[in-house]
């Protein structure tokens, strides 16, 4: 997972996150924000990259202040075998 902190403030309804580093995070990719108190976060997509900036697809829920933790999310898709029976052991 990468992680930047916000460079200024960001108001509510705002769409773009000033950064010192936008490296880790891609379009159509999700990403999420911390805010203060940790309980008003929020997740959103991606919609560009561009220079020391996260373009995110949906307005921002809260005010977001300087140092804000915007952090790039690693999503996985999984299964689970079935087709064993689970050792008496676990």
């Amino acid at each position: 997972m990468h992680r930047d902190r916000g460079e200024r403030a960001h108001e509510r309804g705002a769409t773009s996150f000033n950064v010192g580093s936008n490296a880790g995070f891609a379009p159509e990719h999700a990403a999420s924000t911390s805010g203060i108190p940790a309980a008003l976060g929020q997740f959103a997509f991606v919609a560009s990259t561009p220079a020391n900036r996260i373009v995110i697809d949906s307005a921002a829920a809260y005010d977001y202040p300087v140092g804000t933790g915007i952090y790039a999310v690693d999503e996985r898709s999984y299964t689970i075998d079935t087709s064993q029976s689970v050792p008496a052991s676990c």
